[in-house]
């Protein structure tokens, strides 16, 4: 079996599709935050629902959660500009089913991946899909942020939310972030993401070039909030280590 790994898709179709194009796999395991900064809300939504008709294995991202709060009771004290200007035009794209598919997802999952293991699926820690876990964080850090269970009973720990692709060991389990699809914020524009064999019992990291000036288009020719800094981003491959883009 092998397994497509993808974290942070953010509403970027091309992206998306060059992904699916370019891997060979059996499987999909998304690890959150599906929506919000990219122009196609809708296409994104529709797609994993799809995949999980065939077996898909989704969890929730913080954005995901944010758009199925209704606006009125959003609390965006924690949240950037950025995010919280392209929530509302992710709500007002997506309709209430949509919505509630994505906030009904679970915050954690677990992949038996036979010989290889087993693996923990989350978003961003398996307490909090708002914990960042940082690849050059302490060991000590990162353990207490993974918890006992995880460190004890898992042989892999597959995160997102920080869109930095790398694999980091920690005692017996390994922690893996298959970086973004959909908004890499490492320096390279390209398209995130990792395939995992579990009969070979292999991870492997890929990156692929999509058409940014399609989605960068699309930002703009669909009014957007904040299109230039959006765009930015995409062409850059940038973003703030401090998450304030969060």
């Amino acid at each position: 079996m092998r397994y497509l790994i993808v974290s942070d898709l953010h509403s970027n179709l091309e992206a998306l599709e060059k992904v699916t194009q370019s891997a060979d796999y059996d499987r999909l395991v998304f690890l959150g935050d599906a929506v919000d900064y990219g122009p196609a809300p809708e296409a994104i939504v529709d797609f994993l629902r799809s995949e999980a008709k065939t077996g898909a294995l989704l969890v929730r991202g913080n954005h995901d959660e944010a758009v199925a709060v209704p606006q009125e009771e959003f609390d965006d004290s924690w949240w950037s500009e950025m995010a919280v200007q392209t929530l509302r035009y992710s709500r007002k794209r997506l309709e209430k089913g949509a919505r509630a598919l994505l906030g009904d997802l679970p915050l954690t999952r677990t992949l038996d991946l036979g010989p290889a293991g087993r693996a923990l699926l989350c978003h961003g820690s398996p307490a909090s899909n708002l914990e960042y876990l940082w690849p050059d964080a302490a060991n000590s850090k990162l353990e207490n942020q993974l918890g006992e269970e995880a460190c004890r009973d898992f042989d892999f720990v597959f995160v997102g939310h920080s869109h930095l692709q790398f694999k980091r060991p920690l005692g017996r389990v390994k922690l893996v972030n298959p970086g973004s699809v959909g908004q890499p914020r490492d320096g390279d524009p390209r398209a995130a993401y990792a395939l995992f064999d579990a009969g070979e019992g292999e991870l492997t990291f890929h990156r692929v070039e999509y058409p940014v000036a399609a989605t960068a288009a699309k930002i703009r020719g669909r009014g957007m909030p904040l299109a230039e800094r959006l765009v930015a981003v995409l062409e850059s491959g940038g973003g703030l280590r401090s998450g304030a883009d969060r």
